[in-house]
């Protein structure tokens, strides 16, 4: 479960790592790595994926504006 970056979890400390796996049916194999950062590069991690998100969602805005008939 996600958890907020400004909360400071004993469990998870900087770097902290877990690997998994997901496969459904036929579905090729899908492996992933976790790194939970707590602390300041929490911090700024979280502040790069909110600015880069609203830049994705800026973007799909102007896409739709621009699909639409004039």
């Amino acid at each position: 479960m996600p958890t907020s970056p400004d909360r400071e979890s004993p469990a998870c400390g900087d770097g902290q790592s877990a690997e998994g796996t997901i496969a459904c049916g036929d579905a090729p194999e899908v492996r992933f790595d976790v790194t939970v950062l707590d602390g300041e590069a929490g911090r700024r991690l979280a502040v790069l994926q909110a600015e880069v998100v609203l830049d994705v969602l800026t973007w799909l805005h102007d896409q739709q504006h621009h699909a639409e008939p004039a």
